[in-house]
């Protein structure tokens, strides 16, 4: 069995998994698509030296910000590790916010068509006129995304333009089937109270020094590393140029966190068959449960 705890980000899901993996001496895959990137520690909410000495981590700090890792990377990497502790029987604990890492790895997840030529006529066009185009193709990929990744509203955009299907369409066709074991657990919360929450992570974040950590980055790897564009990151950005205050790009970290926590919850709920909880001691409860009845 393969414990997958997510949900959205603030909820409160990597305490759960320490504390569940501590209970069972299991070991924790990471699930978070910005983890897997050396030195982005505090904008991440990676778990701590000290938390990693407690409970083994497994795909945390593996590529440098300024390399490229996908989906597809993720797949491989993630069930090699599935594939080695199962034979050590070792209990897996999958921990993370990323949807699609999660779906990629444990389901027969088909990625769509990759040789895909960018069409011209899209170049010229704003990231809001992509996205409403993205809107009339093909809305329930527009809802995964955010108006701004132009990369990925792109690449929604060129499947449909050298395929004639959308994106969905595509995936529809062949509806993954789940290749493990797994229960998907998650915290859930009002959306006021989870925003409230989200806010004072961003505060705590700024306090133990998230400027510093962007400011460090940069100045290894310069302001083009791919892993700048992760929440939190690429909102300090500006500030940096002396194109914003400090006052607004936290401001604008709490905003953009807020529409990916709503993009979250629409993944989940319509991609994975989670079993939610209002506390952290429920969930672990259901999940030692469940547990014991499968040792």
């Amino acid at each position: 069995m393969i414990y997958v705890i997510t949900g959205p980000t603030g909820s409160g899901k990597s305490s759960l998994a320490m504390a569940f993996a501590k209970a069972i001496n299991g070991q924790i895959i990471n699930a978070d698509a910005f983890q897997v990137y050396k030195y982005m520690d505090v904008g991440t909410n990676k778990a701590t030296v000290k938390e990693q000495a407690a409970v083994k981590h497994h795909l945390l700090d593996i590529v440098a910000p300024s390399e490229g890792y996908d989906v597809a990377s993720y797949q491989n990497a993630a069930r090699a590790i599935i594939s080695k502790l199962s034979e050590q029987k070792i209990p897996i604990i999958m921990c993370g916010g990323s949807g699609l890492y999660i779906r990629a790895a444990l389901y027969d997840y088909v990625f769509p068509p990759q040789e895909l030529k960018t069409n011209s006529n899209y170049q010229d066009l704003t990231n809001a006129q992509l996205y409403d185009e993205l809107k009339r193709i093909d809305n329930e990929a527009a809802m995964t995304v955010h108006q701004n990744n132009r990369r990925r509203v792109m690449r929604a955009l060129e499947i449909y333009a050298r395929t004639g299907r959308s994106k969905s369409e595509h995936l529809a066709l062949h509806r993954p089937n789940l290749l493990y074991n797994a229960l998907f657990v998650g915290l859930k919360y009002e959306r006021d109270q989870l925003y409230a929450l989200v806010d004072a992570r961003v505060d705590t974040m700024i306090q133990k020094g998230l400027i510093e950590e962007v400011k460090s980055i940069v100045a290894q790897f310069g302001l083009e590393a791919r892993a700048l564009q992760a929440i939190g990151y690429k909102q300090v950005l500006p500030y940096l140029k002396n194109e914003c205050t400090l006052e607004q790009a936290i401001a604008d970290i709490k905003t953009a966190t807020r529409h990916y926590v709503k993009r979250q919850f629409t993944f989940f709920n319509r991609q994975l068959p989670m079993h939610w909880f209002d506390t952290k001691e429920e969930a672990k409860a259901f999940l030692l449960r469940e547990f014991h009845l499968h040792e």
